[in-house]
């Protein structure tokens, strides 16, 4: 092993938990797709928001996971409505979290993202 500086190895342990995350956040889907129960969206949200908390650019893992409740449930707006606030919400729970903190150290929710729409000194 080499002496000073980071260790190179730990890269690939988040790419595979958010490969897990992500595998988990459908399955959880088609299980709620094939049961017709809500209580699948709870644990399907919660993973969906763990994958922007493994790595900033996961967000399209919640998106994505809200297109295809609305879409499965597109004969009902209400449903349709109710399925993704609870997907939502759930996601949200995670995503919350890391947002707060960014927000708190740099002023942008988003940091290091979208620094056009929140300016801040630090970054360039």
């Amino acid at each position: 092993m080499r002496s000073g500086g980071g260790d190179q190895r730990t890269c690939a342990y988040t790419d595979c938990a958010l490969v897990c995350s992500t595998l988990a956040t459908f399955y959880f889907l088609l299980a709620w797709k094939r049961e017709q129960q809500a209580r699948y969206l709870i644990p399907a949200g919660l993973l969906a928001g763990f994958c922007y908390a493994i790595k900033l650019s996961a967000i399209l893992v919640p998106a994505l996971a809200g297109l295809f409740v609305l879409f499965e449930r597109r004969r009902s707006l209400r449903l349709a409505l109710a399925s993704c606030a609870t997907l939502a919400a759930a996601a949200l729970a995670t995503i919350a979290p890391w947002m707060i903190r960014s927000y708190a150290l740099t002023g942008n929710p988003l940091a290091p993202l979208f620094n056009a729409w929140f300016p801040i000194p630090i970054f360039f």
